[in-house]
């Protein structure tokens, strides 16, 4: 084999390589942008719940992210915005329940005017 064909090969290669390296450069940038779609699709979900919108810095990770990932993200997001909040329990005791609803102040105020009578209850006895 002649050195000048080895060099056509060798050139031939190489542009095999930029097309196929043009190919993946243009799969992956077209996936970037579909997962962006999505990516403010739940960015604007979540802003409806919360208030908040997802910073843009956020939104490229999630857009550079696997579409495995992508996916649970957006079932997860779906899922809680579905469901109310769960409670996380109650007091136990009926008279619990009641100091929920009162405030520290109101609850402090009222521990103090118990102490105090009590106080005159015992001078006075």
């Amino acid at each position: 084999m002649s050195q000048a064909f080895l060099n056509q090969v060798a050139d031939l290669l190489e542009k095999v390589a930029t097309h196929l390296d043009d190919e993946e450069a243009a799969r992956k940038e077209a996936q970037r942008v579909e997962r962006r779609k999505v990516a403010n699709r739940l960015s604007e979900k979540i802003a409806a719940s919360t208030g908040e919108a997802l910073p843009d810095d956020l939104l490229e990770k999630l857009a550079a992210s696997d579409q495995d990932i992508v996916d649970t993200v957006v079932k997860l997001a779906e899922r809680q915005a579905a469901q109310p909040p769960e409670e996380m329990g109650e007091p136990g005791d009926i008279n619990d329940r009641a100091t929920m609803s009162r405030t520290k102040t109101a609850q402090t105020k009222e521990a103090a005017e118990n102490a105090d009578a009590q106080f005159m209850n015992w001078v006075m006895s």
